[in-house]
């Protein structure tokens, strides 16, 4: 890979969450480290993992760990506030999530061609059905209540970009500038829901939320 390339692709913070689990993170790890992307970084946030320093040391990732458990809301911003400044964007990813070689560069793609986009979510395919899709936000009901693409098939959204109303931050890239404008998600959710308001925050500032 060209000394240019290298020097031309935005840089990428990868902010993974993990709590009291070593099996799902390591697994995590391994395919994140196939990325075929030139510049990125990673970063872990940690809850009550026992030895977790262990697995710091032989994946070399930078290690943000915590006794008590912070809940993943404020584990995003805590890996927010320790990127590197030359970020341009930041990807959050779950520690039970496997990704593709060519993941990260997709998503960058989409956020480099369309500015518009604030915030673009994966497609995650599930486990067990990995023909079907897992969880991302359509719309909201009255109660919040995502109504989901869970369950929809693969070829349903092969190669295209869909608008929704919030991403999941199982696996989720947003723009530097939009999260500190934004202040980020809100520790008061502690789990669940937060993606739906900082999305919903995003589109308020006239931002699309977007499935890759």
């Amino acid at each position: 890979m060209s000394d240019y390339f290298q020097t031309n692709m935005p840089y990428v913070s990868i902010v993974i969450v993990n709590a009291r689990n070593v099996k799902n993170l390591e697994s995590c790890l391994k395919s994140v480290y196939k990325t075929q992307y030139p510049n990125y970084e990673v970063l872990v946030v940690d809850c009550q993992t026992p030895k977790i320093e262990k697995l710091a040391v032989r994946y070399n990732f930078r290690l943000i760990s915590f006794k008590n458990d912070v809940g993943p809301a404020k584990s995003h911003n805590i890996g927010f506030k320790n990127i590197s400044l030359n970020s341009k964007y930041v990807v959050f990813l779950d520690n039970d999530v496997k990704v593709t070689q060519y993941w990260l560069g997709k998503l960058v793609n989409v956020m480099e061609n369309d500015k518009s986009i604030g915030i673009a979510q994966a497609c995650i395919l599930q486990y067990d059905y990995p023909d079907k899709l897992d969880h991302s936000c359509l719309s909201i009901d009255l109660l919040g209540t995502w109504i989901s693409t869970y369950g929809l098939k693969q070829n349903s959204i092969d190669n295209r970009i869909i608008e929704i109303f919030a991403a999941s931050s199982a696996a989720c890239i947003t723009r530097r500038n939009i999260y500190e404008i934004t202040g980020g998600f809100d520790d008061d959710y502690f789990i669940y829901d937060d993606d739906t308001d900082y999305s919903w925050r995003i589109r308020l500032l006239g931002y699309k939320v977007v499935l890759v």
